[in-house]
C-alpha cells in the first residue's frame, strides 16, 4: 500500500511541476505579446 501512495505522490509532483512550467510560459507569452503590441502601436 505504501508503494501505491509513493507512485501517486510522484505523479502529483510531476503534475505540479508541469503546471508551473505551463503557467510561467503563459506569463512570458503574454508579456512578449504586450511588448510586441506596444512596439507596433508606436
Amino acid at each position: 500500500m505504501g508503494d501505491f501512495f509513493m507512485c501517486v505522490a510522484q505523479y502529483v509532483i510531476i503534475m505540479i511541476v508541469l503546471a508551473a512550467i505551463g503557467f510561467c510560459g503563459a506569463l512570458i507569452g503574454v508579456k512578449l505579446r504586450k511588448m510586441k503590441d506596444a512596439k507596433t502601436k508606436e
